[in-house]
């Protein structure tokens, strides 16, 4: 199968987004359900989806297709971002927007890509996002897991966290 081809796993995850962020944006202009629960929606979509793809499918990341589409909802989501931000629906009450962590999407995709580079540049092999339970030298996608694989995992995690107020502040 070549590489640009996409997997029923691909139409599955990007469906499940798609629904989820469109049901969120009609219980919003619907007014279904309280505001505070939109905004908890926000943060658990836009913060909770980009780590669970970064840890579970960066390995379909790797596909010209799926991160083509990918980074075209994140494009999506930064537009929606830039024209809802200053929305009071949307402020916290720490001041910020609940619809920064839309940003998390786009931060995940190039955080990805530019580890999985540099790790292409070290060694020739593909970068594993590795997990709690495994462990160094442990077999994963026909090769030893490295101590840089782990370190690269935990540099990206704690990008997507600790990133975001510095790319909002470079996208306002």
């Amino acid at each position: 199968m070549k590489r640009t081809d996409l997997k029923k796993i691909d139409y599955i995850v990007l469906g499940l987004y798609l629904i989820i962020g469109f049901l969120i944006f009609i219980f919003y202009y619907q007014n279904i359900i309280p505001q505070k629960t939109i905004n908890e929606s926000i943060l658990a979509f836009g913060f909770g989806c980009p780590f669970l793809l970064y840890g579970l499918y960066y390995k379909r990341f790797r596909n010209v297709k799926v991160i083509t589409i990918w980074t075209l909802i994140a494009l999506f989501q930064i537009g929606i971002y830039l024209k809802f931000k200053q929305k009071s629906d949307f402020i916290s009450v720490i001041g910020s927007s609940y619809l920064e962590y839309l940003i998390m999407l786009p931060i995940s995709i190039i955080i990805f890509s530019l580890l999985r580079y540099l790790y292409w540049l070290i060694y020739k092999q593909e970068l594993v996002i590795t997990a709690l339970n495994f462990k160094t030298g442990e077999i994963v996608e026909n090769r030893r897991l490295r101590g840089t694989d782990f370190a690269f995992s935990i540099i990206g995690m704690s990008i997507m966290i600790f990133g975001i107020d510095f790319v909002i502040e470079l996208i306002n």
